[in-house]
């Protein structure tokens, strides 16, 4: 069997080195069209703040590793078109031009995304960023080094963008936030996604919600960030308003997508198109509680598909079971997540849904540092059942979300996730854990 695979991040080597242990005998051939193949992305916020400074240490494996344990690795090739039909790809080989075709017995397309740019005035100008790659992240850092960078934008209050005001707070720039929508962090309901909000305002981040940016203004370099109310002073800009899926190259080949171009898999990641199947961040997830494809472009998501695909291939793995959309961040001094459906997403999608929301202490007053953990649980009004989770603190937030991420997997009501058997001792938790706090508020 040959198999070939369009992309080098984290599905498509995932699905490359499963295979390979799997099937020694398989013919596998990674397409990337980048410099690095295997590398953290989700590192990139911390490598620009200074917290590491090598950025090796993002790189998982090498490319000379992939081809020692026998997989055919294809830097700096782009892959033009997909031949459904005739089983082909046609590639281009970016250092001498040459397009060529290859055949494959499966294919597997894992291209990830590109930040979105939007086509607004100046938007080509010098100081203005991106970070997706490592060489991204290397110029976005030498940039912000420069004692002429002081007044920093970022377009965009996702988790990109909030993990990135941490970055520039911690490097001494003055930061301002412009939003389209009227909150940070989209993805959460607006009372956990005001945590993050003023926690950022207390380090003098400054917030402009509800606008959208029209323009860049500048001469040699980007020097104002125009939008529908205000014109705001910027040494940089950095775009943070979301990805887009690397798959305009299918748009011939009758593929099944998303409005957005994330590609529709079954759970055994196959796509509409006979042996072509799909992982990773261009693709769509399904969703165990909506039950529906949705686009999730996580980290955690791509690996578990391409290990789960490697198997599929041999014959060993059901596929997929789906996601939770459970993702976590760290903004200054707060801690913070979600996992399930949010109450704003449940209304959205026509579910019954009730929610509550506790504060409590992470661990008792006596001991010291004691601070507030919000939670917000969303769940059936008649079944009880916990369908979604929230929470927001200064410490132990991130941790109980795993909690959070397992209860709702196994669908557990308010009364069993209160009887959990769950860890107590004065440093980490109360003898009622705030988790039993917050199960407790569910009536």
């Amino acid at each position: 069997m040959k198999v070939l695979i369009i992309g080098g991040m984290g599905a498509g080597m995932s699905v490359a080195a499963k295979l390979k242990r799997s099937s020694p005998d398989t013919i596998i051939k990674v397409f990337e069209h980048g410099p690095d193949v295997s590398y953290g992305t989700c590192g990139l916020p911390y490598y620009v703040s200074g917290l590491y400074t090598d950025a090796n240490l993002m790189r998982v494996r090498s490319v000379a590793e992939f081809e020692a344990s026998g997989i055919d690795v294809a830097m700096g090739h782009s892959v033009l078109a997909v031949d459904a039909p005739a089983k082909e790809l046609v590639a281009r080989n970016m250092t001498n031009g040459q397009e060529y075709r290859e055949r494959y017995d499966k294919l597997v397309i894992a291209t990830g995304t590109t930040p979105i740019v939007p086509p607004l005035p100046g938007v080509g100008l010098p100081g203005i960023f991106t970070l997706k790659t490592i060489p991204d992240g290397q110029a976005l850092r030498q940039a912000l080094l420069q004692e002429s960078v002081r007044q920093v934008v970022i377009i965009g209050a996702g988790y990109i963008g909030m993990e990135m005001v941490e970055s520039c707070v911690l490097l001494g720039k003055k930061v301002r936030v412009i939003e389209m929508k009227e909150q940070t962090l989209p993805p959460m309901d607006v009372e956990i996604a005001r945590l993050a909000q003023d926690e950022a305002e207390k380090h003098g981040v400054v917030f402009n919600l509800g606008e959208a940016v029209s323009a860049f203004a500048g001469h040699d370099r980007v020097h104002e960030v125009l939008t529908n109310k205000g014109r705001y002073q910027a040494d940089l800009v950095l775009l943070s308003i979301g990805v887009s899926p690397n798959t305009k190259f299918l748009q011939n080949t009758g593929i099944a997508t998303l409005p957005n171009g994330a590609i529709i898999t079954d759970q055994q990641m196959r796509t509409n198109l006979p042996d072509i199947f799909a992982a990773g961040d261009c693709c769509a997830v399904w969703h165990k509680l909506l039950h529906k494809p949705v686009y999730l472009p996580l980290g955690t998501n791509a690996n578990k598909q391409g290990r789960h695909l490697a198997q599929v291939l041999v014959g060993q793995s059901p596929g997929f079971p789906g996601a939770l959309g459970t993702a976590v961040l760290k903004m200054l001094n707060l801690e913070m997540g979600r996992t399930g459906i949010t109450e704003a997403e449940a209304k959205q999608n026509n579910l019954a849904c009730a929610s509550a929301m506790v504060e409590v202490m992470n661990h008792p007053p006596y001991f010291p540092n004691s601070t507030p953990i919000y939670i917000k649980l969303t769940y059936n009004p008649e079944s009880k059942v916990i369908i979604g989770a929230q929470l927001a603190g200064a410490e132990g937030a991130a941790a109980r979300l795993a909690t959070m991420a397992a209860v709702i997997d196994r669908q557990m009501t308010a009364t069993e996730l209160g009887n959990l058997d769950l860890p107590y001792s004065p440093p980490f938790a109360q003898v009622w854990d705030a988790l039993h706090v917050a199960a407790a508020a569910i009536k």
